[in-house]
């Protein structure tokens, strides 16, 4: 009996080590499926919300006296609420700037929309027309650099 003794003790350490190694590894690697599983949901779900907003399906053109217009007004609270969807994305997203870039972009792209509709209501329908353009630009890029996100251009599943 005592002549297994120390190799037992042995045997046991190394075991409970190993056992606790491959516990954690296992944990991590969940960890980091669950957090990949997460991020591409979040990036999907936002790409599949802009592409089914009316306010992006619009064309290009003035439209004098938009600022009473219950259509400028919409268009306005459908790009602030983009933006939103957009930020809480950014945060679903690992801190890789392949992904985080287009998103900040996409986000200064609403905002920049927001100040020009501002400036020039008349011609909010071309600033949406821009607007869609450089979220679709953004998509692309989400896309190319994450497998997996459908690239679906804003406002082309609207129904009407």
């Amino acid at each position: 009996m005592w002549e297994t003794f120390w190799p037992d003790v042995l045997v046991a350490v190394i075991g409970a080590a190993l056992g606790a190694v491959l516990t954690v590894l296992i944990a991590a690697i969940t960890y980091v499926i669950s957090v990949r599983r997460q991020e591409l949901r979040s990036l999907n779900d936002l790409i599949d919300d802009l592409h089914h907003r009316r306010a992006f399906d619009t064309g290009p053109g003035l439209i004098p006296g938009a600022r009473a217009s219950e259509d400028y007004a919409r268009a306005n609270r459908s790009v602030i609420s983009a933006r939103n969807e957009i930020r809480q994305a950014r945060r679903g997203v690992r801190f890789n700037a392949k992904l985080r870039e287009p998103l900040k972009r996409m986000t200064q792209a609403c905002n920049e929309y927001l100040d020009a509709a501002e400036w020039e209501p008349d011609a909010y329908a071309l600033h949406v027309v821009e607007l869609r353009a450089a979220l679709m630009d953004d998509i692309r890029r989400i896309a190319a650099a994450r497998r997996g996100v459908r690239a679906l251009e804003p406002g082309g599943g609207a129904s009407r």
